[in-house]
Parts: C-alpha cells; sequence; structure tokens
C-alpha cells in the first residue's frame, strides 16, 4: 500500500513538472535551460514510478513514512520551482537593465562627441 502511494505520487509529481515547465517556458516565464532541467526531473520522476528497479525500495516504507515522503518532497519542488522562476524573472530584468545602461552609455558618448564638436566651431 504504501509502496503504490509513493509511486503514484512520484508519477503525478513527474507529469504536473513537465507540464509546468513547458507551459512557463512557452509564456518566457521561465528560462529554457530551467526548463528543460524541470522536466529531465520530471521524466526522472515517472521512471523512478514505474521502473520496477527503480522503485523496488519503495516496498520498505512503511505507510506513514510513505505520506510523509511524499509531503516532503511536494513541498522541495514547490519552493524549488518557485526559485526557479525567480532565478528566471530577475535574469530577463539583468538583461534588460544592461541593454538600459548600454544604450545610455551610447547615448553620453554622442552628446559629448557632439559637444566637443559645438566648442570647436
Amino acid at each position: 500500500m504504501a509502496s503504490s502511494i509513493a509511486r503514484t505520487g512520484m508519477i503525478c509529481m513527474g507529469v504536473v513538472l513537465i507540464c509546468l515547465s513547458v507551459r512557463l517556458n512557452s509564456t518566457k516565464k521561465i528560462l529554457v535551460n530551467h526548463a528543460v532541467i524541470w522536466s529531465l526531473i520530471g521524466i526522472t520522476l515517472i521512471l523512478v514510478g514505474t521502473v520496477p528497479t527503480f522503485y523496488s525500495w519503495t516496498k520498505l516504507l512503511a505507510p506513514g513514512t510513505a505520506a510523509a515522503f511524499l509531503a516532503v518532497m511536494i513541498l522541495a519542488m514547490i519552493t524549488e520551482f518557485r526559485n526557479s522562476v525567480m532565478i528566471s524573472k530577475l535574469t530577463a530584468q539583468n538583461r534588460e537593465l544592461a541593454m538600459r545602461a548600454a544604450l545610455l552609455d551610447h547615448e553620453c558618448a554622442q552628446g559629448s562627441a557632439d559637444s566637443r564638436n559645438v566648442n570647436k566651431s
């Protein structure tokens, strides 16, 4: 019983991770690198939940332990997924600020060049 709860939970989490990473990547809320990593984690969870060689350790879990393991794993995945979204957002903001700084530097350089030409005249 505990084994089937843990396996079903891992399979469901894997499917949810893949779906979320693809959806958030398509809406540009997560970087492609992060989406690929989360999809690979999802595939790994699905494999661990379906392949007998990988899920043999779940038979050793007591019923309460399986539920606690699943709850902790869900909380850890949610936290790390939110961190990944935040890192993607901050990376995009950093890229935008770098572009703005480059434009300001270019405008400043043009302005000082124009002022030199006016002073020479």
